[in-house]
């Protein structure tokens, strides 16, 4: 029976070793120009798009960011959203840098889009210009 429940347990412990030896992770860096926004009321966007490729079942698991403008007026907002869709974003409005993990479980392998806005009405003089940005995105699979 000791000798049964020791094999077992190597066993276990083997297919547990295994199985880890799959779990990896990985990262990549984009870089992009932010928009110039000229109207307020208007989202203005520029696209990071994924560098590499990814293994099958790779999970987000953490998204570093940072973007400037030329400055920032009253009203001024910035979103970073997964996808061209707009739908599923994040506010870094207040945090020109830093990182989140809002994208968590969501695969690397799409766009990451910064978007600008200027609440009101009207045009903007002198326009709000982006600079360099960049994101780091951390994944698993």
């Amino acid at each position: 029976m000791k000798k049964l429940l020791k094999l077992a347990l190597g066993c276990i412990f083997a297919l547990m070793m295994a199985s880890q030896a799959w779990a990896g992770s990985g990262a990549y860096s984009s870089t992009t120009v932010g928009p110039t926004v000229y109207s307020k009321n208007y989202n203005y966007t520029s696209t990071f798009y994924p560098v590499g490729s990814f293994p099958v079942g790779s999970k987000i698991s953490n998204v570093q960011y940072s973007y400037s403008t030329s400055y920032r007026p009253s009203g001024f907002e910035a979103w970073l959203c997964w996808d061209s869709t707009l739908t599923d974003c994040y506010n870094i409005t207040y945090s020109q840098n830093g990182s989140t993990t809002y994208f968590n479980t969501k695969t690397p392998n799409h766009s990451f889009v910064l978007v600008h806005r200027v609440l009101g009405t009207g045009t903007l003089s002198p326009p709000v210009y982006g600079n360099s940005d960049q994101i780091i995105v951390t994944f698993t699979y």
